[in-house]
C-alpha cells in the first residue's frame, strides 16, 4: 500500500522582508501589544484544534452489544452469507461428480439440505485417516461443501445460526455428508491433509434432493501427485474444458466527497489534496483516504494493536464498516480471516480479512483481494478496496487451456520465477482483477494456482502465459 502522502496540506513558508537598515527602529507600544495578542490567540487555537484532532481520533469504537452475535443488526446483513460454500460438490455412484456455484441452479437446495442436517452432527470431533475421506468421495452418494476460509466448525455454526458459545477446536475448510448406513459427516482441513468425524450416521432418504435437470457441472478429481507435483486431495477442474468469455468493464464510478469524508470522525476536519496521478488524498491529520481515478480507494487510521481481536469480532466489524461506508457488494465471500504476521511476531492483535467477490461463479482476484482489512480491537486500521463496475460478458469468448497443460509448464520450470512449487493445495479458475489503482478494460479469465504458503500464481486461462501483478 503506497505510503500516505502529507504534502500540499501546507502553504509554503514565506521568509519575512528584509529590514531597512538607516530607517527607524521600533512602532507604536499598542500595535505591538495587539500583534503580541494576536499571536496569543493563534497559538491558543492552534493547541486547541490539535487537542480535538488528537482525542476524537483516539476514541475507543464501542463494541458490538452481545445480542448481535453474527446477526449484525447495523449491517442489515447475516454474516451466514459470507460464509456460505463457495462450491457444492455432488458425488453420485459410478465416480460421477457434478458442480454446483452460488447462484447456479441446484446450489440452494443442496446448500439447504446440508444446513438441515447439520444440527444431527453434534457429535465431538473425532481425527480419522483421510483414506476413509478419499473412500467416502469415491463410493455412494456425497455431498461436499467448499467452504471460504479456514475456520473452526463452532464458528461456522455461530454463523449460519445453528448455535452460540466457543470458538474453539481444529480449522476446517470443508464439510463431506456421506448418505449410507455405516458413515456419517466428515469435517475436513483440507489444506493441511486432516480429517475429523462427528455425528450420527445419515441414509440416503435423510437426503431429498430437488435438482433441476440438468442442473450441475461434470468436473474430475485431479492427481495427487502430477510429474512431482504434489496437490491436495479434492482438487476438482472440469471434465471438458469449458468455453468463457471475459467480463467487460462499465465506466469508472469514484467516491463522491461527500462519501468520501464519511469516513473520519469529524467530516469538516478532512482537507482534501489533489495529486499529480489524478487521485484524491483526503486526511484530517491522523487517518488518511486515497481515491484512485479507477475509483479504487485505500484508507488507513492507526489503532492501537492489544488486546487481540477474536474472529467473531472481526466479521463484525467488517460488516459493519462495509454497511457505514457502501454497502456490502453483491456475491462477497470471506476468503481469509489470519493474524498479521509482523503483528503476531510482536504479540499484537492485529487480524487481516480478505473477501472475494464471485461473478458468473468464479472469484475475482488477482494480487489483491477486492476487499481486504486489517483490524483491531478498536475498529479497522487499514482497508482497500478494489471494485470495477461489469456490464456484463465481454465479447471474446475462447476455450479454456487444460490446467495439466499448465502443470507440465511448471514442472519444466518454463516460467523461471515460479519454477519451485512442490505442492498446490488448491487449483481453480477466477477472473483476474488488476492492483490497486491500475486501469483495466476488461476482466480475463485466469488459472489460479495456490501453495500452502497462500501464496497464488495465476496464469491466462486462454493462452496458459503467466499474470503478473
Amino acid at each position: 500500500m503506497r505510503r500516505l502522502g502529507w504534502r500540499g496540506l501546507f502553504p509554503p513558508r514565506q521568509n519575512p522582508p528584509k529590514q531597512q537598515h538607516g530607517g527607524k527602529r521600533g512602532g507604536r507600544p499598542g500595535a505591538e501589544a495587539f500583534g503580541s495578542l494576536l499571536l496569543a490567540v493563534l497559538v491558543f487555537l492552534s493547541l486547541f484544534q490539535t487537542g480535538r484532532l488528537w482525542y476524537f481520533s483516539h476514541l475507543p469504537i464501542p463494541a458490538p452489544p452481545a445480542e448481535y452475535d453474527l446477526q449484525v443488526e447495523r449491517s442489515g446483513v447475516d454474516l451466514g452469507e459470507l460464509l456460505q460454500p463457495l462450491a457444492i460438490i455432488l458425488h453420485q455412484e459410478g465416480g460421477k461428480h457434478l458442480e454446483f456455484r452460488p447462484g447456479q441452479p441446484g446450489y440452494s437446495s443442496l446448500w439447504q439440505e446440508g444446513l438441515a442436517l447439520l444440527p444431527l452432527q453434534d457429535g465431538p470431533l473425532i481425527p480419522v485417516a483421510y483414506a476413509e475421506v478419499r473412500q467416502a468421495r469415491q463410493e455412494g452418494v456425497a455431498v461436499e461443501y467448499i467452504l471460504p476460509a479456514r475456520l473452526t466448525l463452532d464458528q461456522y455454526r455461530q454463523a449460519w445460526g445453528l448455535e452460540r458459545g466457543k470458538e474453539e477446536g481444529p480449522t476446517i475448510d470443508r464439510l463431506l455428508l456421506r448418505f449410507t448406513k455405516t458413515t456419517g459427516s466428515y469435517f475436513l482441513d483440507n489444506g493441511q491433509g486432516e480429517a475429523y468425524f462427528s455425528g450420527k450416521s445419515l441414509t440416503v432418504g435423510d437426503l431429498s434432493l430437488h435438482l433441476p435437470r440438468g442442473a450441475g457441472n461434470p468436473v474430475t478429481e485431479l492427481p495427487t501427485v502430477f510429474r512431482g507435483i504434489s496437490l491436495s486431495e479434492g482438487l476438482y477442474v472440469p471434465l471438458v474444458s469449458p468455453v468463457i468469455s471475459g467480463l467487460a468493464l462499465a465506466p469508472t464510478k469514484v467516491a463522491s466527497e461527500q462519501e468520501a469524508r464519511l469516513f473520519f470522525v469529524d467530516p469538516s476536519l478532512a482537507r482534501k489534496v489533489e495529486e499529480r496521478d489524478g487521485a484524491v488524498f483526503y486526511t484530517d491529520g491522523v487517518g488518511g483516504l486515497r481515491i484512485y481515478p479507477t475509483g479504487d480507494l485505500e484508507y488507513s487510521l492507526p489503532q492501537p494493536d492489544r488486546p487481540p481481536v477474536k474472529s467473531r469480532a472481526a466479521l463484525q466489524k467488517v460488516a459493519a464498516f462495509l454497511k457505514a461506508h457502501g454497502g456490502i457488494p453483491e456475491g462477497s465471500f470471506v476468503k481469509e480471516i489470519r493474524p498479521n504476521p509482523s503483528s503476531q511476531a510482536m504479540g499484537e492483535g492485529r487480524v487481516e480479512v480478505s473477501v472475494v467477490l464471485l461473478r458468473e461463479g468464479l472469484p475475482l482476484l488477482g494480487g489483491n483481494f477486492p476487499l481486504e482489512f486489517q483490524l483491531t480491537e478498536n475498529g479497522v486500521s487499514r482497508f482497500t478496496r478494489i471494485l470495477r463496475p461489469i456490464s456484463g460478458p465481454s465479447p471474446i469468448k475462447r476455450t479454456v487451456v487444460p490446467v495439466e497443460n499448465l502443470l507440465s509448464q511448471v514442472v519444466k520450470g518454463e516460467d523461471e520465477p515460479r519454477r519451485q512449487i512442490p505442492r498446490l493445495t488448491n487449483v481453480y479458475l477466477a477472473y483476474y482483477l488488476p492492483p490497486l489503482g491500475v486501469p483495466a478494460s476488461y476482466l480475463r479469465p485466469v488459472w489460479v494456482l495456490e501453495t500452502p504458503a497462500g501464496a497464488r500464481y495465476s496464469f491466462d486461462a486462454w493462452t496458459g502465459t503467466p499474470v503478473y501483478p
